[in-house]
Formats: C-alpha cells, structure tokens, sequence
C-alpha cells in the first residue's frame, strides 16, 4: 500500500492492533491517530514517512509496542509528549530525527527494548538511562553521541544486549570484568566505529549480571 495514510484513521476507535508496516505509505502521520486510546501495537515500521513525529501519539496511553523506525521523520519538540505507561518495546531507528536525546522516555519507567540508532542525536549519554530499570536491549548505535557511559547504566541490571557503535564515546576498555557473569559476552568490532576511546568500566556496570554486546553493525 503507498500514499499517505488516511485522517479518517482516527474513527477506528475500537482499534486495538494496527500494523502498517513494510509499505509505502508518504506524508505525514496525521494527528488523528493519538485518538485511537483502545490501542495497544502500532507499528509503522519501514515505510516513507516524514515530518515531525506528531505528540498526538503519546495520546496512546494502552500502548505496549510502538514502532516508528524506518522512515524520514524529523525531530519533534519532546517537551510535547506525555508520560506513555504501558510502553514496553519503543523504536524511532533510522530516522531524520536530529535533537538532544528525547527525555520523554525518562517518565516511564518500564520499557524493555529502546532502539533510537541510526539518527543524530546530540550530546551525551544521559545518565537518566540508569532509571529504567525494566530494560533488557538498549541500541544507541551510530546516533552522533560523544561522551563517556554514565556510570548509572549499571542500574539496568537486566539489559542483555547493549549496541554503542558508530558513535565519539570513551567505551568500555576491562572486558575482562565481565568474564564472572553468570551469562555468555561478545564484543564485535568493526570499522563503522568513530574516534573510538578508552575509559575504566564504571564500578556500577563491573557488578551487573547482563551480557552486554558493542555491535560495530546493526542486527536486523
């Protein structure tokens, strides 16, 4: 299917599941869709949408799964979006999206999977990561990011898969600390990496349990 995706969406107001994704469809996302409060999976995955991601959507308070990535959106003013807290599985990847890191993110609390790669973030890594305390696969790669990895990043005692890649970080240099985890570790490298420094693991992230992964290249 292609062309823009429809205002009239909005009356769908039953609507629990809506899965568009790997279509066509262009334009932007109309502010109808935050109307849709019975749904919980919306998925608009790899398609070629654009403009700003509309605040509308955190409208959706049911939501678990929310997939935006793929497409030609740009950055939105995040001080719009409301706290969403049934989130779960949230991913924007591969946008256009160029801004400070969305800190709309940081008022829920139990997301298991965040994937923002592949856009131009700016600044640091926020240290507000260490809040969500649910996440178990964390991707920032290639998102223009320089600065060291916040130390709280160890209070995501359950994150199993951690891609920083492609980014100006002081990365994790004592590997070897995480020889004692319960879990199996891997660590890629590759050429995508950018000024890639050295910095000592953060004593908070010595005694986590997750098996963390730097990935050099996106995992589909």
């Amino acid at each position: 299917m292609d062309g823009p995706i429809p205002a009239s969406i909005g009356t769908l107001s039953k609507l629990v599941v809506l899965d568009l994704s790997n279509n066509f469809f262009q334009g932007e996302l109309p502010v109808e869709i935050g109307r849709l409060r019975e749904l919980r999976y919306l998925s608009l995955f790899n398609n070629s949408l654009s403009g700003t991601i509309p605040p509308e959507v955190s409208n959706l308070q049911n939501v678990r799964h929310l997939d935006l990535g793929y497409n030609y959106f740009v950055s939105s003013d995040w001080s719009g979006f409301l706290s969403m807290p049934s989130l779960k599985y949230l991913r924007f990847a591969n946008n256009e999206l160029k801004s400070e890191f969305p800190r709309f993110i940081f008022d829920f609390h139990i997301p298991s999977f965040l994937d923002l790669s592949l856009n131009k973030l700016i600044g640091e890594v926020p240290s507000s990561l260490g809040q969500l305390r649910k996440l178990k696969r964390l991707d920032l790669h290639s998102i223009g990011l320089n600065s060291t990895i916040p130390s709280e990043l160890g209070s995501c005692v359950n994150l199993t898969f951690l891609a920083l890649a492609g980014n100006q970080l002081a990365l994790l240099d004592q590997f070897d600390q995480f020889a004692t985890s319960k879990q199996s570790f891997h660590r890629e490298d590759s050429t995508r990496n950018q000024s890639i420094k050295k910095a000592p693991v953060p004593l908070s992230l010595q005694s986590t349990n997750s098996a963390v992964q730097f990935l050099g290249k996106s995992e589909s």
